[in-house]
């Protein structure tokens, strides 16, 4: 208990002795500074030096909005650009697509022609085998014929 007493009575001191210092570093005034205007320069050699100031900062002022106008110009052809950009490459993917289809097609084609090749080169050498036949029968058939006669 004694120490939980000694320990406030300390806290307390360290407290006054703290706000004693802080009130004292408060209570410093400030130091005096002295400002000395020139005044071997005439007030209308001021004046003269504000006005070439304001003039000198309306023509950047006219300067900066110009070329913040041109930015948005700029500006404005960059998006058309790009959207054109956009549209260009939309169109070149259903080119591209269009191509692929075709191409695909075209194999087809060639995969169907190539069957009617085929299937021609059956014919034709059914076609031929079909008037050998024919040939035959009528080979056979005269012979036949010429039989009958000779007897």
């Amino acid at each position: 208990m004694n120490q939980k007493k000694i320990f406030y009575l300390l806290s307390l001191i360290t407290i006054f002795f703290v706000g004693h210092y802080y009130s004292q570093f408060n209570n410093k005034a400030a130091n005096p500074e002295t400002i000395s205007i020139n005044t071997g320069i005439p007030i209308e050699q001021y004046d003269d030096d504000i006005l070439n100031l304001q003039l000198l900062l309306d023509e950047h002022d006219s300067q900066l909005i110009s070329a913040l106008d041109k930015l948005q110009i700029t500006k404005q052809k960059l998006n058309l650009s790009l959207s054109k950009i956009q549209i260009l490459e939309n169109e070149l993917i259903k080119i591209n697509k269009i191509y692929k289809l075709n191409e695909v097609e075209l194999k087809e084609a060639n995969i169907r022609i190539l069957k009617s090749k085929d299937n021609i080169n059956i014919f034709t050498k059914m076609l031929a085998d079909t008037e050998l036949e024919l040939e035959l029968s009528k080979f056979e058939l005269e012979l036949a014929e010429d039989r009958l006669h000779s007897q």
